[in-house]
């Protein structure tokens, strides 16, 4: 399993190493962006293209981070509440184990009881 994921990594490290190496004049080149606000208009700075593709994945990365937060605090809770559980039912086996341990040295007891009661009988 650890070579298939290795293999997979490498494939897609290869296949970006590509991209860039066959887009490098796409990816140095400089853009700069305008917002046009009725009243104003901003401009910003020149930015290389490869900057931009960072931002906008650390960005996406951010925001699948937050969106599975809820869902990551639900599985950890709900370990919680199975690890107790299981807790519980170990104790309850604890119990039960210890009861029929009981039982049977209650029964061997009776029996060599009855067994000396018969010897004495006959």
């Amino acid at each position: 399993m650890k070579n298939l994921k290795f293999i997979f990594w490498a494939i897609i490290v290869g296949f970006v190493v590509l991209f860039i190496f066959q887009n490098q004049e796409f990816i140095t080149a400089k853009q700069s962006f305008r917002i046009n606000l009725l009243a104003d208009e901003y401009r910003s700075p020149e930015i290389p293209n490869a900057v931009l593709f960072l931002v906008c994945f650390v960005f996406g990365f951010i925001i699948s981070y937050f969106l599975s937060l809820s869902k990551r605090f639900k599985a950890n809770k709900t370990i919680r509440e199975l690890n107790t559980k299981s807790a519980s039912q170990l104790e309850e086996i604890a119990d039960l184990k210890s009861q029929v341990e009981s039982f049977q040295s209650s029964s061997s007891d009776t029996n060599e009881e009855s067994d000396e009661n018969d010897k004495q009988n006959a």
